[in-house]
């Protein structure tokens, strides 16, 4: 499904890799988060952007750090 926008509407879910540094910047922790996506759509330079809740806020974030 397509809106007047041009956004793809589905719901699906996909993976978000986050990664926790100590104070010399060094990783300590790695770990993968499932996370709902509502709406696709494309950025001015055509890369991929995901419509997510997250915080009690809707947000569109790039799609660089997730996984199918």
């Amino acid at each position: 499904m397509v809106s007047s926008s041009g956004e793809v509407i589905s719901v699906f879910n996909v993976w978000r890799l986050h990664k926790n540094f100590d104070t010399s910047g060094k990783v300590y922790e790695e770990y993968m988060e499932c996370v709902k996506v509502y709406a696709v759509r494309d950025d001015k330079n055509g890369y991929p952007q995901f419509l997510i809740y997250e915080n009690r806020e809707w947000k569109y974030v790039g799609a660089k750090h997730f996984r199918g």
